[in-house]
Formats: structure tokens, C-alpha cells, sequence
């Protein structure tokens, strides 16, 4: 939680997916002013009409793309901080092209 405060106090602004849930369940409701935009709320309010909202979900639908899910990249009992750097490197430059 320090870390996050200390992420939270500085002048970094959030945009995210389903971002608003992350900072409630991490009570760190007063550092609302940081988050700027909720991809999902948008997609809600914009589409409210369709089955889902997930990440995966609105990326296919806007983007033509799709993601891979947490449980794609990470076997069961394990976290991102299990797998080589190289190997997230390599990940995150696959979703970022």
C-alpha cells in the first residue's frame, strides 16, 4: 500500500478498464481526482445493450483485436511475477502492435 499511495499522491493520472472498481476495492476513494476515464463505464453507457463488457470483449468489438486474458498468460497458483521478464517483454509488445 505504500507504494500505492505514493503512486496515488503523485500528479499521475489514470485511465483504465474497470478502473473505477480497482480504486474502490483499494480504498483509495480520495485519490479519485487521478482517475480520468473508465473504459468500461463508457462502453456501458455507450452500448448498454450487449452481453459483456469484459476487456477482451470491448477490445474485439472497437478493435477487431483480441487480448489475451490474465489466465491465457499465467498457470494456476502462479502470478505475472512468476514469468521471466523477457518473456512479459515480449508480451506486452505483442499487444501493443
Amino acid at each position: 500500500m505504500k507504494v500505492l499511495r505514493r503512486i496515488f499522491n503523485s500528479e499521475v493520472d489514470f485511465i483504465g478498464h474497470n478502473i473505477k472498481y480497482d480504486y474502490l476495492l483499494l480504498g483509495v476513494r480520495r485519490y479519485d481526482k487521478h482517475v480520468q476515464f473508465d473504459t468500461m463505464l463508457a462502453a456501458y453507457e455507450c452500448h448498454g445493450d450487449w452481453a459483456f463488457f469484459n476487456l477482451p470483449y470491448v477490445a474485439k468489438r472497437f478493435l477487431g483485436e483480441e487480448i489475451k486474458s490474465y489466465s491465457d498468460l499465467v498457470d494456476d497458483g502462479s502470478t505475472f511475477l512468476d514469468l521471466p521478464l523477457r518473456e512479459m517483454a515480449n508480451l506486452l509488445v505483442k499487444m501493443l502492435t
